[in-house]
């Protein structure tokens, strides 16, 4: 299961006047390739996304839209040079000059054995452990760079130091001892520190 983008897309919430909050969505980003078919190829059969729109407007360049299976954004797969717009950024003119895609898997050990038996190339052997997890980087036919990753939970050893516990207050309990006459007394008691204390003691006089 992919989670890179998170369901539904990237949200950010804005702060308008009076206290309201408008709603801002990231929902496409864009690849540039050389061929769209045979990006589509690559990113449906082999990276195992699904394709979510395929159209081409009258005077337009063909709109080829891939993404995670289950998640709303979509990764626009832009064919180098096509298209008249003058704003279009430099980017889009030719592959491999964007950004890495980082995208966060259930288990990278098995994404990687998956994708590797259907032809997908990795930079490494094996997926690399590092100090916060895993991951293992990726180039599709037209040299764009991906990475899969997962956190360690529970954090890694490393060099034999283990994360700092978290520190825990003491727990309040009522008692109600038989010399005070059926009155109560608070104590906190910490099993961690090994020690209990009377806070205090109050009581109807016997």
């Amino acid at each position: 299961m992919c989670r890179g983008f998170g369901h539904g897309g990237v949200v950010m919430l804005l702060g308008g006047q009076g206290g309201e909050r408008s709603r801002m969505m990231l929902t496409h980003v864009t690849i540039v390739v050389k061929d769209q078919n045979a990006a589509l190829e690559f990113y449906t059969k082999k990276m195992g996304f699904e394709k979510k729109a395929d159209y081409t407007n009258p005077g337009q360049p063909r709109w080829l839209t891939v993404g995670p299976k289950g998640q709303a954004i979509e990764m626009v797969l832009w064919q180098a040079g096509m298209g008249s717009d003058p704003n279009l950024p430099a980017s889009h003119r030719q592959p491999c000059i964007g950004t890495r895609w980082v995208l966060e898997v259930d288990d990278v050990r098995k994404t990687f054995a998956e994708l590797k038996a259907r032809g997908v190339k990795f930079k490494d052997a094996q997926p690399r452990e590092e100090g916060w997890g895993f991951s293992a980087d990726l180039t599709d036919p037209d040299g764009n760079h991906f990475r899969f990753m997962r956190r360690a939970s529970p954090p890694l050893v490393r060099n034999g130091l283990r994360p700092a516990r978290r520190h825990r207050e003491p727990t309040t309990q009522r008692v109600k001892p038989e010399w005070l006459g059926g009155s109560g007394a608070v104590y906190p008691s910490s099993s961690s520190l090994g020690w209990t204390t009377l806070l205090s003691l109050f009581s109807e006089a016997p």
